[in-house]
């Protein structure tokens, strides 16, 4: 008589197991994703919360005030618009500071950031050094893009005091810039500008909030 042997499903089961394995593996993987999609990234902080008082938004190029100050005009307002729309906090309008400096220009040259604020009724003033910012032509295409490099500090008008970031005096460096594919022809290079402090002043401001990463503007 021939004896029959039957062979132990051995594989079968080592296969159903890897295939247990891996499903479980993709399900997790799928869990993870449906998760992030429906919950999203978490918000960023804000690096400061700034209190809810009286604030001037002061932007000035330092070194040299009166060649950057028509684009720190344009750049302080890109500021006091996105703030009041978010009604975080009190703004006193830049105009302000300006006429003084308009009245008594030789004091207002020597006077301190706190001193200005204190002026013009403000308590506490954001203060942006634009330490640059411009237009350049992309050598390819004849485009051109924005640049543009600041240093934010909050200080208090009462003594002077830095209250944000305490451990750098000369203030949060913020840099941006635009697509180059922006401009193309030269009467566009003012829409750069403008697209430049639109960025630069979201950014500045997302300093002081808290924020998700999916509702920065894509840069165009």
């Amino acid at each position: 008589m021939v004896q029959r042997f039957r062979l132990r499903p051995m594989f079968s089961c080592v296969a159903v197991a890897a295939l247990s394995v891996a499903v479980l593996a993709g399900g997790c993987n799928i869990i993870g994703a449906l998760a992030a999609k429906t919950v999203g990234n978490p918000d960023i902080p804000a690096k400061y919360t700034l209190e809810k008082v009286p604030t001037l938004i002061w932007v000035e190029n330092f070194q040299n005030p009166d060649l950057a100050e028509q684009d720190a005009i344009l750049l302080a307002h890109a500021i006091e618009d996105k703030f009041k729309k978010k009604d975080l906090i009190p703004i006193v309008g830049m105009e302000k500071a300006i006429d003084q400096k308009n009245l008594r220009p030789k004091e207002f040259r020597t006077t301190s950031i706190a001193g200005i604020g204190r002026l013009v009724g403000a308590e506490q003033v954001l203060y942006v050094d634009l330490q640059q910012s411009g237009i350049v032509p992309v050598m390819i295409g004849g485009s051109f893009e924005g640049r543009a490099a600041a240093q934010v500090k909050v200080i208090k008008s009462k003594d002077g005091a830095i209250l944000w970031p305490t451990d750098a005096q000369a203030g949060y460096p913020v840099t941006t810039e635009t697509n180059p594919l922006k401009g193309t022809d030269p009467k566009n290079a003012n829409d750069v500008r403008v697209s430049l402090y639109d960025y630069l002043s979201g950014d500045i401001v997302r300093l002081f909030i808290k924020y998700d990463q999916d509702e920065v503007p894509e840069r165009k």
